[in-house]
């Protein structure tokens, strides 16, 4: 399949009093918001989704979780990557590198789709930063419950791409959010990085940043950007990448803080 050109669009990394959340246990300007995933699944409501069917080309649960209950038909279908061959990690440029990944990971489906059936490709690709180092998977546990007492020291951030493209117009649109997420101290506590040592779906998140893990969620004192966006699918943005498909494509440029 030939594609014509891909249209950029680069979502404001600057937060806005609109898009920050709070985990359970946190306040914000003195108002609690509900517990776990109730909060995602309320905000997946609340930003209810009129899109055509979607293949999504990921196989992270949150991610699929997010567009269901925000009313999306889907079926998921993984892309073969090769990601650590991909992009420059030491430069620190995250949201450079989450991008090319993402529209990789589109490119490698497309060349494997024999019948797309006029449905709008998804894919996606997050990493956590952290003092200016790109974070991506753990390795192992032992990196795992490193970065998540580095947690306690300096707050992380997680820098998402969302790759939305059009199977009958072959136009696609690239957006990028990010979330500041703020730790407490006690996330480095002993006693709860060993508890923290036996859930293996750590090494599935980027940076082992799993915030609505019972065990983590009460470690974190607050969220700016938004717990869907931290959970690898920013709906704010996928619902203006849309909108960005129906008006053609275009690109948009908006300067990072």
């Amino acid at each position: 399949m030939s594609l014509a050109s891909p249209t950029a669009l680069l979502w404001p990394t600057s937060r806005s009093a609109e898009s920050r959340a709070t985990l359970p246990g946190a306040t914000s300007r003195g108002r609690r918001l509900p517990r776990g995933a109730a909060g995602s699944k309320s905000m997946a409501k609340s930003l209810a989704l009129s899109l055509p069917p979607l293949l999504l080309g990921s196989r992270s649960r949150p991610r699929r979780r997010l567009l269901e209950e925000a009313g999306v038909e889907l079926e998921v279908q993984i892309s073969q990557v090769d990601e650590k061959s991909l992009g420059d990690r030491a430069s620190g440029d995250a949201e450079t590198l989450v991008r090319l990944l993402a529209t990789a990971k589109a490119d490698a489906l497309l060349a494997s789709l024999d019948d797309p059936s006029r449905r709008l490709l998804l894919t996606a690709d997050q990493v956590v930063t952290y003092e200016g180092q790109i974070r991506e998977k753990p390795e192992s546990m032992q990196e795992a419950r490193a970065f998540l007492a580095s947690y306690a020291l300096a707050p992380c951030r997680t820098v998402g791409a969302l790759c939305l493209h059009d199977l009958s117009s072959r136009q696609r649109v690239v957006g990028v959010q990010v979330a500041d997420i703020f730790f407490k101290p006690s996330i480095a506590s002993e006693d709860v990085l060993t508890e923290l040592e036996s859930e293996s779906a750590l090494l599935d998140c980027a940076g082992a940043l799993m915030v609505e893990h019972p065990l983590i969620e009460c470690h974190v004192d607050r969220v700016e950007g938004g717990l869907d966006s931290v959970q690898g699918l920013s709906l704010p943005l996928l619902r203006d990448l849309w909108g960005q498909l129906q008006d053609g494509g275009g690109q948009v440029s908006m300067k990072s803080p």
